[in-house]
This record gives structure tokens, C-alpha cells and sequence, in this order.
């Protein structure tokens, strides 16, 4: 057993662990089909009009996204098929990423990225991989992204692989999260590409331009105008109420309290991985003081907790603390919106708002120290990539839909900082500690194996 064993490479193992993980994914979306509400809607939606109709229809009156709305209703019509190309879609994803990361001939790393998907609350999963409408407007875009973006980590890649990202980056950025996502990155790396290496080509600026279209159609749409006047008519009336300042807070509030939600082990995870290196790698005591703050930030729950029941701070600061995890209702996510009054002039507010702003900082400047020597990541990346998922939950934060797409929102969020802690576990130094934190992960990642599944 143990010389079978070591005739198994590592690009060989790293393999094996990513096709259990797409048989793993098939399985799951076998147990998926059509639910009540949008996948009815869209499947109907050719009853008494045809697909042009009904697509123009939607973006004069709903959505910008007209790519995504015209799949939609395409592909919502059989489910096997769905079943099929939504694992083809997350396969993609994850694949990609693993070549980004350079998990091919890493099994640990591979192992964790696959996990990774499970780790993600079921609650924010589900809609994005599991629901035939969320897919489309989440898994899709993002796994399309991933691919659009390789000619900026490949610039030597040949003209016909630039065209084959032309169409991807087009349906990508029919999403306004992952539109600004995508050509965010694209910019830092082109210039990147430009000043330091002299290799931006054409075709980068090609995509790009593409990719602005696509994503201007859906921000000047009507039906984006249309929409905006529901939620703050309708819904969200007092939207109107607040000023700048006010959106923003409430934005980063809901970005900041998704970090340390008691629901999402993989910022606990990537917080741990930061805090090994750290201590591995350096005894200054302030730099292993801000390893340690983020960590301790997820025991604030539990030092509410602690601090007696019967203190009516401690319970406020609890139930802040937990909030928004895993909860699903408009009502749950308004609880503690800053738009309602009474919130407006309650200090465990602000006071939780302080602690996550402190621990998300500490992260930041973790992944900066962390990855600072590693080439494909460089000085700057990392602390990027996780100013980029804070800013994708939290400018839907300062919108009037703020609390109307339930926790979904959080999607991107959590992939990057998925994509961050596969990064960092390659940088403990040990790999019995990296095998430690894949072994604290599975058991995690098997519960949200179990809760796809019950989902069906």
C-alpha cells in the first residue's frame, strides 16, 4: 500500500481529488430540479411570447441583464440539461481557479479549493450553484470571468485563444457584480502588463472594451431605471431617506459583518491560515497581534454570550454579531439596517461595526505580509483581491436591493476569500499543519455536501 502510494504523483493526486469533486458536483445537481417562483416564471415565459419578445420585454420593463435573461429561458426548459452544463459551469470555475493558484501539482491545496465550495453557507450556495435561476446569474458569470481573465495572467496566448475570452467576458459582465469585478482586475493587470512587463497587446484592450459594453447596457437599461423605482417606491421607500454616508455605512456593514458571520467558515479558516504563518514566520509581537485580532473576532459572539444573558448590552452585541448569518427574509436583513430609526442610535451597532472593520483591516494586511514573497502573487494582489470582495457585497449594500436578493449577495465575497485561503495554505511552512487545516475543513465541507443535498 504505502509503495502504491508513492508511485501516485503529485499532479497525479491533485487529479484524482478534482474529478471525485466534479463527480461529487454531478451528483448534487442530479438531485436539483425546477422550483416555485422565477424557474416557473422563466419557463413559462414562452408561452404568448417568443425569446426576443419576452428578453426586450424584461429589459424595458426589469433587468438589464439580457445575455443572462435569454439563457435563462433557454436552458430553464429541460433540466437534464441544466444538470449537465451547470456541472460543466462549476467544473470550469474551479478548474480555472486551480491553474490560477497552481493547485494542479498540489493535492493539499486542491483538496481545500475543492472543499471549498461546501464550506460556503448553504444559504448563500444554494442560489448561486443549486437554484436553476441563480446559476445562471452567478455560477455562469463568475466561471466565464475566470476565463475571460486568462489572456492577463497568459498575454503570450494566441489570437484564437483571445477570441474564444471574447464571449466570455460579454456574459460576464452582464452581471453588474462580476462586471466590475472583472474589469477591476483587468485594469490592475494591464497596466501591470504595460509598465512592467511591456506586453499589453491589443486584444487586452479589445476584451475590455467588449466587456465595458456589455456591462453599460445593463447599468443604463430601462428596466434597471424601472427596477430602482419598485424598491425605492414599494419596498424600500425610506432608501430615499438616507444620505451618502448613510448608504455606505450600510453597505460596508453588511460586507464586514459576512467576514465574521457565525455562518462562514471560510473566513475563520482563511483567518487561521493567516495567523499560522504569521507565527510561524515572524516573533515580532505586533504583527502576531494582528494575526491573532482576527481569529478573536469570531469568539465575539460567544464573549457576549458569556458576559450573562441577563446584561441587555451583551445581548444586543449578540445578536448584532450574528447578524446576517444565514438568515433568509427581507425582515431578518432589515433588523438591523441603519435606515430604521431606532438602529440609527444604538451603540452596539457601531461598536460591532468598529470590531469588523478592525478585524477585516487586520486580514487585509495579513494576506499583504503573508504573500508579499510569493511571485505569482506579489506585494499588492492578495490585500486587492479582498478589498474586492468586501466592495462587491458591499456596493449591493448601498443599493435599494440591499436586503431584496438575500444572502446570495455574498456569493463573490466568499469565492475570492476561498481563492485567498487556498493561497495561504501553501504558505505554511509545515505540511502537517497544512494537513491540519485541510483536516478541520472536511468535516465542515461534509455538512455542506449533506445540506446540498437536502435542498433538493
Amino acid at each position: 500500500m504505502v509503495k502504491f502510494a508513492s508511485m501516485i504523483t503529485a499532479e497525479r493526486a491533485a487529479r484524482m481529488v478534482f474529478v471525485l469533486f466534479v463527480l461529487v458536483v454531478l451528483a448534487i445537481a442530479w438531485t436539483q430540479g425546477l422550483r416555485v417562483g422565477d424557474d416557473m416564471m422563466y419557463r413559462d415565459a414562452l408561452r404568448d411570447k417568443r425569446l426576443f419578445e419576452y428578453v426586450a420585454h424584461r429589459y424595458q420593463i426589469w433587468s438589464g441583464r439580457f445575455l443572462i435573461d435569454a439563457t435563462t429561458v433557454a436552458m430553464v426548459q429541460s433540466v437534464t440539461l441544466w444538470r449537465l452544463c451547470t456541472t460543466a459551469m462549476t467544473t470550469l470555475l474551479f478548474g480555472m481557479l486551480a491553474y490560477y493558484l497552481g493547485a494542479v501539482r498540489r493535492p493539499l491545496q486542491m483538496a481545500m479549493l475543492c472543499a471549498g465550495l461546501f464550506l460556503i453557507d448553504a444559504e448563500v450556495a444554494r442560489p448561486a450553484f443549486w437554484w436553476m435561476t441563480g446559476s445562471f446569474n452567478y455560477a455562469w458569470p463568475l466561471a466565464l470571468a475566470a476565463v475571460a481573465l486568462l489572456p492577463f495572467v497568459r498575454p503570450d496566448l494566441p489570437r484564437r485563444a483571445f477570441l474564444l475570452t471574447l464571449p466570455a467576458a460579454v456574459y460576464a459582465c452582464n452581471h453588474e457584480q462580476v462586471g466590475l469585478l472583472l474589469l477591476g482586475l483587468e485594469t490592475v493587470l494591464a497596466v501591470w502588463l504595460w509598465r512592467r512587463q511591456g506586453r499589453l497587446r491589443a486584444w487586452h484592450v479589445l476584451q475590455m472594451a467588449v466587456g465595458s459594453v456589455s456591462l453599460i447596457t445593463v447599468l443604463l437599461a430601462p428596466g434597471t431605471s424601472a427596477r430602482f423605482g419598485v424598491h425605492t417606491t414599494y419596498w424600500f421607500p425610506q432608501y430615499l431617506q438616507l444620505d451618502m454616508v448613510e448608504r455606505v455605512f450600510s453597505g460596508l456593514q453588511l460586507a464586514f459583518g459576512h467576514v465574521f458571520a457565525a455562518g462562514n467558515p471560510v473566513t475563520f479558516l482563511l483567518a487561521v491560515a493567516l495567523l499560522g504563518v504569521v507565527w510561524l514566520r515572524s516573533r515580532d509581537p505586533i504583527d502576531r497581534a494582528l494575526a491573532v485580532a482576527p481569529v478573536l473576532m469570531f469568539s465575539l459572539p460567544l464573549a457576549a454570550q458569556l458576559i450573562g444573558p441577563g446584561r441587555t448590552e451583551a445581548t444586543r452585541l449578540l445578536d448584532i454579531a450574528n447578524f446576517p448569518a444565514g438568515s433568509t427574509g427581507r425582515d431578518r436583513f432589515e433588523e438591523f439596517w441603519i435606515g430604521l430609526a431606532g438602529n440609527a442610535v444604538e451603540p452596539m451597532l457601531y461598536l460591532h461595526f468598529l470590531f469588523c472593520c478592525i478585524g477585516t483591516l487586520c486580514i487585509g494586511m495579513g494576506l499583504y505580509r503573508a504573500l508579499a514573497t510569493d511571485a505569482r502573487w506579489g506585494r499588492g494582489l492578495a490585500p486587492l483581491l479582498w478589498t474586492a470582495g468586501i466592495c462587491s457585497t458591499a456596493m449591493v449594500g448601498m443599493s435599494p436591493s440591499l436586503y431584496a436578493s438575500g444572502p446570495r449577495i455574498f456569493f463573490f465575497q466568499d469565492m475570492l476569500s476561498l481563492v485567498l485561503l487556498c493561497a495561504v495554505m501553501v504558505q505554511l511552512p509545515h505540511r502537517d499543519v497544512r494537513w491540519l487545516l485541510l483536516l478541520t475543513a472536511l468535516p465542515l465541507a461534509g455538512v455542506g455536501i449533506r445540506a446540498a443535498i437536502g435542498m433538493s
